[in-house]
């Protein structure tokens, strides 16, 4: 989204005789340096009518005094903040952070009453105003303090830090919901980071107590790790992070010590997208298989029934998973070997039957044995064993003598 396309809007507005301003992370991320923005807010002098009066299209949503308009314009959708006559000064109050209580006008002016240019600056970050009534207004803030200053590298103001951890104890009634949103967005930068911090202010028994109850939980011995598991869960997550691997496989390596079932079921409650949500569960379900020596038919079967997409993350997620165990990474490295041979035999041969083929060849109708045969075929040619097509008929005669 174009804060230009915002300004231009501002300026329709202000045609009509309606004060207009950008506010709230649009104008931080601007001026960090983030040309396009997933969000723009906007608040405007007038109310709910007089914007209605100029878009007869806005949609009005939320409560009572806390009503905002959703409009289009340039195809772009804009929720719209009425001040109903009140200084925007009000509406940047209330805001959670200095450096998000900035507003910006059409002539590119920036209106900076809690002085978040100057916080931005030093690359501080600070609740605007007497913490504990930011935190009162809206407890989900110590969170988001977490996630702000591990996703745009600025430091925790002290007097911050501090009214986190003595509130911690009082936060309840934070929907799973408002939580899931707030991990999604800290994994789209510093996940690991942000966890530190969620960790160092008091916050992981408060949101995340399925977490929390790994730390001091050991593994038995003889694992493929033995320490504790939430340390281990750290140490995965910053390894997967540092070799940029694929979000899902941070999370995973976050999540890997509990159960996949209760993962699912978690991200169900956070309203994550089911398509993600079902990938970070298959690489936890899955992982233990590759912590272990791959045979040359599971390398098979993991990459039929799994694709190739998800079997790549699977080493990327027991590789973060061994390297922070302290263990050799000599397992991992013959897996791959072993994985990446059997697919480059199998993307090679061009002379193996397909179902319909072996029904036809074989007079046999669908069922467990043509999956058998077909499982048999290909297991034997990444062996080796089949060269031809001569050597596949050789092969059928002698494992399905009754109806080759």
């Amino acid at each position: 989204m174009s804060l230009f396309n915002a300004l231009e809007l501002l300026r329709f507005f202000e045609k009509e005789g309606i004060k207009a301003w950008v506010v709230g992370g649009a104008v931080r991320d601007y001026l960090l340096g983030r040309q396009s923005v997933s969000d723009v807010d906007l608040a405007v002098s007038g109310g709910e009518k007089e914007i209605q009066r100029v878009f007869p299209g806005a949609v009005i949503v939320g409560k009572a005094q806390k009503r905002t308009a959703v409009i289009s314009f340039n195809r772009e959708a804009f929720d719209v903040f009425p001040l109903r006559n009140k200084p925007v000064e009000e509406d940047l109050a209330r805001r959670d952070f200095t450096v998000n209580a900035m507003a910006l006008d059409s002539r590119g002016h920036i209106y900076d009453p809690f002085d978040g240019f100057s916080d931005l600056r030093k690359g501080i970050l600070r609740f605007n105003g007497n913490p504990l009534h930011r935190l009162k207004d809206d407890p989900i803030r110590a969170l988001r303090l977490c996630r702000f200053a591990s996703t745009h590298g600025l430091r925790i103001d002290g007097d911050s830090s501090l009214a986190v951890e003595n509130f911690a104890s009082h936060i309840t009634g934070v929907s799973q919901e408002r939580i899931g949103h707030e991990v999604a967005r800290a994994f789209d930068g510093d996940g690991f980071l942000f966890f530190r911090f969620v960790r160092s202010h008091g916050l992981m028994a408060v949101f995340f107590p399925f977490l929390e109850k790994l730390w001091g939980q050991r593994l038995e011995a003889g694992s493929v790790y033995e320490g504790d598991c939430l340390l281990h869960s750290f140490l995965s997550l910053q390894s997967a992070q540092e070799q940029r691997r694929d979000k899902s496989v941070q999370v995973a390596a976050l999540f890997q010590h509990l159960n996949y079932d209760f993962v699912n079921e978690l991200f169900v409650s956070w309203s994550w997208p089911s398509a993600s949500r079902e990938e970070i569960v298959v690489l936890i379900k899955n992982l233990p298989l590759f912590l272990e020596p791959l045979p040359l038919d599971r390398a098979i079967a993991v990459y039929d029934s799994l694709g190739e997409d998800i079997v790549r993350k699977l080493f990327d997620l027991s590789h973060a998973f061994l390297s922070s165990s302290g263990k050799p990474t000599d397992v991992w490295r013959d897996n791959l070997l072993t994985y990446n041979r059997v697919v480059l035999r199998l993307k090679c041969i061009d002379f193996l039957p397909d179902g319909k083929e072996l029904k036809r060849v074989l007079g046999i109708e669908e069922g467990p044995l043509v999956g058998l045969l077909k499982t048999g075929l290909r297991q034997a040619a990444a062996k080796g064993e089949i060269e031809s097509r001569e050597d596949v008929n050789k092969w059928l005669w002698e494992n399905a003598p009754d109806k080759a």
